[in-house]
């Protein structure tokens, strides 16, 4: 087995110290068929890693120890931790405060924009919904989920008018894509709630 890592490291195999593996390291170990017990610490600090190989042959074949992953994983769950309790989420990149978690019932346009205008919350009470601009921003790059921890999951109202005043901008989170819709009578359905997502800051309107 060919072993490699994206964050050097110590590392051992069944209690065995390996040394210190680098990124740029390709290391041969000869492992027998059965499980065999990968463990391994980042140099710059972090949680142990470890894992069970079961190895069921002696084809040849690449692992990766992943600690960077593990690392970015630890860091987000840290990140939805202290959004969650602070109620709220700074985003640093554009200077908007968003709240934690868009709304948990389904609602038309109107009911989540006064859901805004009558939320107090960090000692603000300048709450709106977003622009679709700002929801965008808000979105991981290339993802479908919201930065910062916010919970955002499905249909998310925006001020950004549609077709008509009648209409309404959202943005799914669930699948990264905007639609039109009625901002009286549309509610979503199902698992795709219409929700309200609040935001203050100096963005113009």
């Amino acid at each position: 087995m060919l072993v490699r890592t994206d964050l050097q490291c110590r590392w051992s195999i069944d209690g065995k110290p390996q040394g210190v593996l680098s990124v740029d390291d390709r290391v041969t170990v000869s492992l027998g068929i059965g499980e065999h017990l990968m463990e391994a610490v980042p140099l710059s600090g972090g949680p142990l890693w470890e894992q069970v190989l079961s190895i069921s042959d002696t084809n040849a074949r690449v692992f990766t120890i992943p600690l960077l992953a593990a690392k970015n994983a630890e860091e987000l769950r840290k990140t939805l931790a202290a959004t969650r309790e602070r109620g709220y989420w700074l985003d640093p990149e554009t200077g908007l405060t968003w709240e934690a978690a868009a709304s948990v019932s389904s609602v038309n346009w109107f009911e989540g924009a006064k859901q805004c205008r009558d939320l107090r919350l960090a000692g603000y009470s300048d709450w709106q919904l977003p622009t679709i601009e700002e929801l965008n921003q808000l979105r991981v790059a290339r993802g479908h989920t919201a930065k910062g921890g916010i919970q955002a999951d499905a249909y998310v109202w925006s001020t950004s008018q549609g077709k008509t005043p009648r209409e309404a901008w959202l943005l799914d989170f669930g699948l990264g894509l905007g639609r039109m819709s009625a901002k009286l009578s549309y509610r979503g359905s199902g698992p795709l709630p219409t929700q309200a997502l609040c935001v203050r800051g100096n963005v113009p309107k």
